[in-house]
């Protein structure tokens, strides 16, 4: 090491953001804040679902398939919320056992 030249500054660590738990990630895709109540997730993804209906757009088109594919996320992330958030869900899942 040179003497007449200073040691480079360090600077700390960047702190890394949290990372989302499943449920945040399902939240965010109904474009919904974590924590929201069933019935504020239960009324988004009825919106989600009829903005998505790949009925509303011609067959075969770019449009139907980006619906379907949506639709498909948006399925998903309500069901995984649904049995988080509303106590009822497994209730007759149940009664097959």
């Amino acid at each position: 090491m040179n003497p007449s030249v200073p040691p480079a500054p360090t600077s700390p660590p960047v702190a890394q953001p949290p990372k989302p738990n499943s449920l945040d990630q399902q939240y965010a895709v109904l474009a919904l804040e974590p924590g929201a109540s069933f019935a504020i997730v239960r009324s988004a993804y009825q919106k989600l679902m009829r903005r998505t209906d790949p009925t509303r757009f011609e067959a075969g088109t770019e449009a139907a398939t980006q619906a379907s594919q949506i639709r498909e996320k948006v399925e998903a992330a309500y069901a995984d919320l649904r049995k988080a958030l509303d106590p009822s869900a497994s209730r007759f899942s149940d009664l097959g056992k």
